[in-house]
């Protein structure tokens, strides 16, 4: 029978799911509170980009880490 996930393990996809959410609404409000245009287009969905990465590698780091604990 397979091991259940550790509840660590549903806390950390909780607060990486509200952390995703954070980062579009900071998206968002880079978005409307910048001059329409491709230049600020491109910078705000740098930072959502850069963002998201560093959140999924947190995720990651976390969940490797209940692994080997």
């Amino acid at each position: 029978m397979p091991e259940a996930p550790a509840p660590e393990a549903a806390l950390i996809e909780e607060a990486y799911e509200d952390r995703v959410k954070a980062i579009f609404d900071q998206f968002f409000t880079n978005l409307s509170g910048r001059t329409p245009g491709p230049q600020n287009d491109k910078q705000c969905l740098a930072m959502f980009t850069t963002g998201i990465k560093l959140a999924k590698h947190a995720r990651d780091l976390a969940l490797g880490a209940l692994a080997t604990a």
